[in-house]
Parts: C-alpha cells; sequence; structure tokens
C-alpha cells in the first residue's frame, strides 16, 4: 500500500518533545478512501506516516489539514501537562514516489485582494506607503491581534469561522471608539462602504464556534467567510491611510 509521509518540528524545538505514537484510521476524506495515521513524535521532530490503498489528491490539502488538527491536539495536550504554549510547523511531504516537496500553507488569493500595500514595488511612492501602513499597525495594538487573528484562520482552517468572526468585531471597535453595538455596526458599515448582509455572513457563522458549537459548513462557504474578512481589512487599512475618515464610495462601492 502507497505511503506518504508528513515531516514537521514541535516548537520551541530546544524542550525535545516525545510522546507515544498514536495510530488511527480517518475514514472521512471525501473520496471513499480510509487512511491509517502514525503520528510520531520523537525530540520534537514530528514524523506522520499516511498509508491508504490509493491517493488520489496531488496536493494532499485535506490529508494535511486532518494531520495537523491531530498533531495539534497531541502536542496542546502535552503543553497543557507542562505548561509551555507549543506550535508545530510541518515543512515536508514525502510522497509515495519518495519525491520530496516543502511544504506552504498559504492563501494567495489575500494579495490580489491586498490593494493597501505593496510589498513588492521598489516604486518609491509605494514604499513610502509601506512604511507608513507599518506605522499605523505597529502604533495600534487592536490592529496588530487582528491581523494575527486572519492569518491564523489562514493557517489554521479550523479556526476560520470564528477568527474571522472576531476580525470583524475587533476593527468594528477600532473604527467606531467604544460606541454603543448599534450604532457601532451602522458606524462600521457606512465608514467603509459595506452592507450588512455582507458582513451577515461572518458574524452569523461564527456565533455558533464563539459559544463551543462550530457548525459544519462547506469548503466554499469557509473560503467565501474568509474572502469576505480579507476584503473587509483591506478597507480599513485603506481607512487608516485616508487619516482614519470615511471611504469615499467612488473609489469605494458599496459591498454587497
Amino acid at each position: 500500500m502507497p505511503t506518504l509521509l508528513f515531516i514537521g518540528q514541535v516548537l520551541p524545538g530546544h524542550f525535545e518533545v516525545t510522546t507515544a505514537p498514536f495510530d488511527c484510521k480517518w475514514g472521512d476524506t471525501g473520496d471513499g478512501l480510509d487512511v491509517l495515521l502514525n503520528i510520531k513524535i520523537e525530540s520534537s521532530v514530528i514524523t506522520v506516516r499516511c498509508t491508504a490503498d490509493r491517493f488520489e489528491d496531488p496536493s494532499y490539502t485535506q490529508l494535511l489539514l486532518k494531520v495537523l488538527d491531530l498533531t495539534r491536539g497531541m502536542v496542546d495536550l502535552f503543553g497543557f501537562a507542562s505548561g509551555i504554549p507549543f506550535s508545530i510547523n510541518f515543512h515536508t511531504c514525502i510522497q509515495p514516489d519518495w519525491t520530496r516537496s516543502n511544504i506552504v500553507i498559504a492563501y494567495y488569493d489575500m494579495a490580489r485582494i491586498c490593494t493597501a500595500i505593496n510589498i513588492t514595488s521598489l516604486d518609491p511612492a509605494d514604499r513610502q506607503t509601506l512604511h507608513q501602513t507599518m506605522q499605523l499597525v505597529l502604533a495600534d495594538g487592536g490592529l496588530t491581534r487582528a491581523l494575527r487573528d486572519l492569518m491564523e484562520a489562514v493557517s489554521v482552517p479550523h479556526r476560520a469561522i470564528i477568527n474571522c468572526g472576531r476580525v470583524i468585531d475587533s476593527l468594528r471597535h477600532l473604527t467606531t471608539n467604544g460606541m454603543p453595538a448599534n450604532d457601532s455596526w451602522r458606524v462600521f458599515r457606512s465608514t467603509l462602504n459595506i452592507s450588512k448582509d455582507y458582513i451577515k455572513l461572518i458574524t452569523d457563522a461564527s456565533t455558533g464556534p464563539r459559544h463551543g458549537a462550530p457548525p459544519f459548513l462547506p469548503k466554499d462557504k469557509i473560503d467565501l467567510i474568509v474572502e469576505r474578512t480579507c476584503i473587509v481589512m483591506n478597507r480599513f487599512l485603506e481607512f487608516k491611510k485616508l487619516g482614519s475618515t470615511p471611504l469615499p464610495e467612488s473609489e469605494f462601492p458599496i459591498l454587497v
């Protein structure tokens, strides 16, 4: 039977985490496969061996997400017992033909959505805008936390729904400076030119996870929630660049 390996690291690595190997079967692959998983952590090196009668997804994305979920659970339990908030990083995939490839969890559409800054341009005006925007971000702890929540929504897809809801709430508070909830939502939407229904998809989906009851949502709906949250974040950065004045509708049409 073909075998797929994921190789990673527990961080910080100098604590040398070692756990007993864990075996499980995952049958929720969407293509009728039953995958046998063996997770081994020795001296902070993670090796996950995945065995099945076939592997049809050349990107192995869904399998990697399951591996991340299970491995994080093991490491989080170890962290709870030790008081150390460990993290994990998978960096290598060894495919059934022994081809090695680097693992990168990315959401490249975010680069398309982000118009507030350009990190690759060498134009002096673009470099100055990048520098000024970075100053705005680093001066605002609430904004840095919202950006971290958004990055985690991409890097840890299982947390995307709740993190996106938290991002929207954070940006609302940052925009309205502690207004009462009913007023702040209205002002937030009008400031960034966003319709109520556009945001409602995000806030409604995040309600269950915030109360410990995450709903099942299809991948395309989760992707849409992440995309809309990225667009709102970009608009907020544009709003900050304009000196925290409402976005002109001529340049930023209402999102519906």
